[in-house]
Parts: structure tokens; sequence; C-alpha cells
């Protein structure tokens, strides 16, 4: 059945905004995008639906998430850990504290309401990390689509194998729900070299994509230079690691390392990458990876700042992403695309960040053909929001930008039907 769904706009991402206009739709798919009145009288049979004074864009791409630790915040207070700020370190003894703690039962409530809150603030896809390999089935019951990136980290090879094996046999034989799958090493400072060449092979051998947190903090290049500092000091000892086990050591940033032990796929996903050199970021440009910021969390620990400039001038393809509930007040890519916004002020034009919130995250995840702009042939999948006021046309974009965390999404339409309404 064709519907024309038809707003006061529509921003297609890939083309200029159209005033009174409409996406024509039938069951899963995009058949044209243009002006409200060409579209009605080409289709008469179309039912219309009107939804006023909103506009009508592709559904946010959530690219980085860790939607299991979503319940997290009432953990923490419920274990009697204050929300003070701490650094890095500290946070992340404290998180897998409060994490392991936590039946499974509660995991996967945890991430079952994870996935409710991204659908609810207008995300069609997610990067989410699975740490906690059997909840997969959670996966099912969602329309989201995207990729899972099953997280790998740890010193002893053959743990890291026992959960290859896991992924192999329950996870490449049925993916989960909507979404294609992908590996997630978590760390350069908790993974060996040996580790992480161990886990590339295999991502090569079975043709998955990799995902990793990669130059978050200073305390990751001060642990890579030297085996020194925070990380060494409070995570090593907690996690019965030892810094011995790093004989590759030093080396002079993140991305060296890497290379340095084994170069990751091309189209990987290169994870915050806050802390990265002019060089750093040509090598990330030269092997061909995205870049997922996360400006919230990554202020959760200080004021630091990705050089969004300097990855625009490399070409490099970028995306957002929210993080966890365990560094930021929300799962809302609007909320970080508004944070985004006042953070890098001047560095991107409100067009360029309503593409990184869409299209760079449909690219960095695998699913620009179906998603990330609104074009015929395209997947029936888009978002109707309203913003607190409707500007005039060329003033759209960053009335988006400006006021995104004020934006009001009425409607999210994934193979063209409205999940807002089911839920």
């Amino acid at each position: 059945m064709l519907q024309l769904i038809t707003a006061r706009y529509v921003m297609p991402v890939s083309a200029p905004v159209i005033e009174n206009g409409a996406v024509l739709i039938n069951s899963r798919s995009i058949m044209a995008v243009g002006r409200r009145a060409t579209l009605a009288v080409a289709n008469p049979e179309a039912t219309t639906v009107d939804f006023g004074d909103a506009v009508i864009l592709p559904p946010m791409v959530n690219a980085h998430t860790h939607l299991e630790l979503t319940d997290y915040p009432t953990w923490a207070l419920q274990a009697g850990f204050s929300n003070l700020s701490e650094s890095f370190a500290d946070w992340v003894v404290k998180l897998v504290k409060v994490r392991n703690a936590q039946p499974i039962a509660k995991i996967k409530n945890s991430l079952k309401s994870g996935l409710d809150q991204v659908l609810k603030a207008g995300t069609g896809a997610i990067g989410d990390i699975l740490t906690t390999l059997n909840i997969h089935e959670v996966y099912n019951r969602t329309s989201l689509k995207g990729r899972i990136f099953c997280e790998l980290l740890g010193h002893d090879l053959t743990k890291i194998n026992e959960r290859l094996d896991f992924i192999q046999e329950s996870l490449l034989r049925s993916p989960p729900g909507r979404f294609g799958l992908g590996l997630a090493p978590h760390a350069p400072y908790t993974l060996t070299s040996t580790a992480l060449s161990h886990i590339v092979l295999w991502s090569e051998r079975h043709e998955l994509p990799l995902a990793i947190h990669l130059a978050e903090t200073k305390e990751e290049t001060e642990f890579l230079s030297g085996k020194t500092g925070p990380i060494a000091e409070r995570i090593f000892p907690a996690a019965k690691w030892r810094v011995d086990d790093f004989s590759d050591l030093p080396a002079n940033s993140s991305v060296q390392w890497l290379i340095n032990n084994a170069v990751l796929p091309a189209g990987s996903l290169v994870v915050h990458g806050v802390h990265l050199t002019e060089a750093d970021i040509n090598d990330v440009a030269r092997y061909s990876w995205h870049v997922v910021l996360c400006p919230r969390s990554n202020s959760h620990f200080g004021d630091s700042r990705a050089a969004v400039a300097s990855y625009r001038k490399a070409g490099i393809n970028l995306a957002l992403g929210t993080d966890s509930r365990a560094s930021v007040s929300s799962l809302s890519l609007w909320d970080e695309l508004a944070y985004a916004w006042r953070h890098f002020p001047g560095v991107c034009g409100p067009s360029e960040w309503l593409d990184i919130a869409t299209r760079g995250g449909a690219k960095a995840l695998g699913v620009d053909a179906i998603m990330g702009r609104l074009e015929p042939g395209l997947g029936a999948n888009f978002q109707i929001v309203v913003p607190p006021e409707i500007p005039s046309t060329g003033e759209l974009a960053e009335a988006l930008c400006a006021h995104a965390d004020m934006i009001d999404v009425k409607a999210l339409y994934i193979d063209g039907e409205n999940i807002l309404s089911v839920n």
C-alpha cells in the first residue's frame, strides 16, 4: 500500500531541504521524495499521513553504545557509590565492580531498556557493544538495525578463544535480530599485542568488522608510552593483570601501537580518538577507518576534544555515539548532537553535523544502503520531529542542531512501520 508521509519540511540530508515536502513509501521502501503537491497528484491512490509543522529526516544512527549498562546509574547508587567526579582509572574499576555484581536478569532488563530508549529518541540503527554474550537473544525483540560488536578483552588467549568459539557457534550461524555482527577488541591497555593480532586474524577469516576504544584518555597515552600511570597502578591490580605482559611497549601513540602489532581492516571503527596527533589522523585516513565521536562521554573525564577539523580535512568518515549511561545522562543522539554543536563551535556547519549523526553513522555501521538519507530505493526508514520553533528553510539545519536536546520525536518509521505508535 502506498503511503504519502507529509510535513512542513523534508530534510533528505543528501539533498536540499524541501518545504511542504513528502516521502512516498511502498511497504518497506522509499518510492519518491519531493514536493507534497507534486507527489499527491502523481499518486492519487496513496494514503496521506500528514504530520503538519514537523520535519521528516533520516533516523539518528548511534554508532557506539553499551546498552547493557543502561541501568548502571541505579546499580551504582544501590552499591553506595556517589556521582562525584573521578579519574578515568577509578571510574573503570568502579564500573567493572558494579557491573559484575549484577545478576544476568538485571543485565538483560538493562539491555531491553536501552533498546527502547534509543528508539524513542529517533534512532534507527546502533553499533552496540555486547559484553554478556549469552544474552544476545534480547536483540531479537527490537526493530533497530545496525551492528553488534562482541567485546573481547584480557591477556588470556584461552579465555579469548572460548569467547570466539561461542561467537562462531551461537552468533555467526544466526545473527541476532536485524543486526550484522562484528568484534570489539576493547582497548590497547586491555589486550596484549598477541591477543590483538589473534583477534584481527580471526575477524579477517570470518570477514567481520572491528570496533576499538582508542586514544580515549591521557591515561591511555601515558600507559602506552611507559607502562606507568593510573592504568598500570589502578586497573591492572584490580584485573590481576601483569604490566610485564606488554613486552612491545613503549609506543608513541595508540595508533602506532595498533599499526605495529595488527592493522585493523578497512572499515573498522575507532571509537573516541581524542588524543591523536596529526600523523595518527593521517594513518586513520590511510587505513580507511571510521571515527565515532562521543563528546559527552569524553567530557566526563575532563575537557577533552577530538580534532574534528583535522578528521574532516583528512576525509575521514565521522559518526556520533552516546557511549553508555555510565558516563552520560541519556542515550539520545539528539542530546549528543546538541552537545557536539556547542562543544566544537564553528568546526562544522549544522548540515555537516546532521550528516555525521545520520549518514556518517550509517556508513560506519555498513547500513548506508538502507538508511542515512532519504532517497528512492532506500528503506522506508525516517523520523518525524518537531523543534521548539519552526524556522525558515534556510535556518532549519542550524535550528535542529542548536535546539537538538529539545527536539520532540513524534514518529519513527523503520521498514515502513511507525515503531513509536506501537511502543
